[in-house]
């Protein structure tokens, strides 16, 4: 004949521990997962700004050297008037040239906010290497309509620019009679979580034009 075994089952206080681990151990596997997350996308949005910065960086390289080549050539007088435009300091020839013998600092503001776009600023078109547009034409704006800072083309007229987000250059120089250019490339945008990150670079090209 068998003999029934009692058997102790588990008690309430051992079922809600055996719970609260359970949703501690799921909740860190979640708080883990998304900072990975967060970081890989945080990776990515600066590796695209760099690509951005490296563009405008390049593009004014090209517009140097093609405006250098106007007096052998013809057909490059816009790009030696785009030149003039951003590296002459008050130029009686060139009324609309914005370089400065000073520009302004990169940082967050007071309120930890990505700064407003500085006056004197400018934006390349790198697919043109002309001059894009002109911060005192409202042609650059802040940094709060895209996931990232870029410049934004027309997707009819791939050369044309519908907007730039949260980048631009500033040319800085002391007088016309230095002999090099110094532009500041600033970038600055909000991640997903609505934390600023701003990231910049300095260009110097000498003056040969």
């Amino acid at each position: 004949m068998l003999k029934r075994h009692n058997q102790r089952g588990d008690t309430i206080i051992e079922v809600t521990l055996a719970f609260v681990v359970f949703s501690l151990l799921s909740v860190s596997a979640i708080a883990i997962m998304n900072r990975g997350v967060s970081a890989s996308q945080k990776a990515l949005e600066i590796t695209l700004v760099r690509q951005q910065i490296d563009s405008q960086s390049e593009a004014l390289r090209n517009l140097n050297d093609f405006a250098s080549k106007k007096n052998a050539r013809t057909d490059f007088h816009d790009e030696y008037a785009d030149w003039q435009k951003i590296a002459k300091v008050n130029s009686t020839l060139y009324p609309d040239s914005i370089a400065r013998s000073s520009v302004e600092e990169l940082k967050l503001t007071e309120d930890n906010r990505c700064p407003g776009v500085p006056e004197g600023s400018f934006i390349m078109n790198a697919r043109t290497g002309r001059v894009g547009g002109l911060a005192k034409d409202d042609k650059i704006s802040g940094s709060d309509t895209a996931p990232f800072s870029q410049v934004v083309y027309n997707s009819a007229d791939p050369k044309l620019i519908d907007s730039t987000n949260g980048i631009w250059v500033q040319p800085k120089r002391q007088s016309n009679s230095t002999k090099y250019v110094d532009f500041h490339i600033t970038a600055c945008w909000y991640s997903a979580s609505g934390t600023p990150t701003i990231l910049g670079t300095i260009v110097r090209i000498y003056d040969n034009v």
